[in-house]
């Protein structure tokens, strides 16, 4: 039986995600939740997980006389877990339909051989799952090898299932950043990069116990306290709440009809550093334009000229539809002449503008650092640091030395 200190832990949590269920449920039945449907019922489906489990944990830890009627159901609910970034990550990013159940195929196959892989395990006696799943013991039964074989068979497919699934996200996110920097100047906010951090926490938490979990079943032993395995659950749990429900839509309404098809999450991604690989399709996103290269280059010489006169640059929030009202133009139509005649996307166009800029300030000036990136648009050190050093190969500081300023 666990100690007080876990049950009093895992029966926060499982409140806490009651609690996030229902708020999620309030924001589906709110204004945007129709708008919002996708994203909000992958977010559902992870904290039921989470939730559940945990409400599992406390019944055993409360009552294992009573838990062993249910010891091992809660397993069912766990392939929900590789699944749900996924169409999380590819309903808010407004992925085309095309491909999609092709997409889903094989994390299905799995999750139903996951599932089939169990039947041996819940036939058992109650008291006889709780033993395996709760005390980590072995007690003898009939019928206790075929579902050992079939509950490591069930975390093997689960594992390839997140396997499978962390690609497919990895993937999706990779596209959407790529067709955002197409539109947006300053793309925080849409990136939805509290995914990379929240998926390495979650890998790296599953790993650690998958090997407490089999320690503990063959070794008697244990790399985390019960009360710090719960700890850790718990944590995933508001993290994702808290992440979740605070996002935004990552695709600004007014950037919907400006994004081209894709080819979807199986089409090869260019490799780092490729010209193409800010863009936010190929030649044959545009296809039927009916923009030929002379006008794309007009459009650019445009372009430049509005830069120069009128530094819309300067704006840390301008967007592709922004600029492209000021040229005079149709925003597909400026993106088509970026991509495909001026070889970058707008993301970094605009931010060469502003690197450039930035030069002629460190230069000829002694202000902060930090000032000069926001005088020329960027509202965040970071994302100056990096568009800095990707424009002229090396850091402000070490430029402004070079260029006989005072270092700030």
């Amino acid at each position: 039986m666990g100690t007080t200190p876990e049950l009093i832990i895992v029966l926060m949590g499982a409140g806490g995600g009651g609690l996030s269920l229902a708020l999620v449920a309030a924001r589906l039945l709110g204004p945007s939740g129709r708008q919002r449907r996708g994203p909000l019922l992958a977010l559902a489906a992870l904290l039921l997980v989470f939730t559940l489990d945990l409400a599992d944990s406390a019944l055993a830890l409360a009552s294992p006389a009573r838990h062993g009627a249910f010891a091992g159901y809660v397993l069912l609910v766990w392939p929900l877990f590789p699944l749900a970034p996924w169409l999380y990550v590819r309903s808010a990013t407004l992925a085309p339909s095309a491909g999609h159940w092709r997409s889903l195929r094989v994390p299905l196959t799995l999750w139903g051989v996951a599932i089939l892989a169990l039947v041996p395990l819940l036939r058992l006696d109650g008291a006889v799952r709780h033993a395996i799943l709760v005390d980590g013991r072995l007690p003898a039964a009939d019928g206790l090898l075929p579902a050992i074989a079939g509950l490591t068979l069930f975390v093997l497919g689960w594992l390839a299932a997140l396997a499978v699934s962390a690609v497919a996200t990895i993937r999706r996110l990779a596209a959407h950043r790529r067709r955002m920097r197409a539109l947006l100047s300053n793309t925080s906010g849409v990136e939805l990069r509290w995914l990379d951090g929240f998926l390495l926490f979650l890998l790296a938490a599953f790993a650690v116990e998958l090997a407490d979990s089999l320690l503990a079943l063959f070794a008697d032993r244990s790399l985390l306290g019960d009360d710090m395995a719960a700890l850790v659950e718990v944590a995933i749990l508001i993290g994702l709440a808290l992440f979740g429900l605070q996002q935004g839509d990552p695709v600004p309404v007014w950037a919907r009809d400006l994004l081209p098809p894709e080819a979807g999450d199986d089409a090869p991604l260019p490799a780092a550093g490729d010209a193409g690989a800010a863009t936010i399709a190929d030649a044959g996103a545009y296809a039927r334009s009916g923009l030929d290269d002379d006008s794309c280059a007009r459009i650019l010489d445009r372009l430049d000229a509005v830069m120069a006169a009128e530094r819309p640059w300067a704006d840390p929030f301008l967007t592709l539809q922004a600029l492209a009202e000021r040229c005079g133009v149709k925003p597909h139509y400026l993106s088509q002449a970026l991509n495909m005649r001026g070889g970058t996307s707008f993301y970094d166009y605009v931010n060469r503008w502003r690197v450039e800029a930035a030069c002629r300030a460190l230069a000829a000036s002694e202000d902060n650092i930090l000032a000069i990136a926001e005088q020329v648009g960027f509202n965040a050190k970071s994302t100056f640091n990096a568009a800095f050093r990707r424009v002229t190969g090396e850091t402000p500081s070490a430029y402004r030395r070079q260029a006989g300023g005072r270092a700030a």
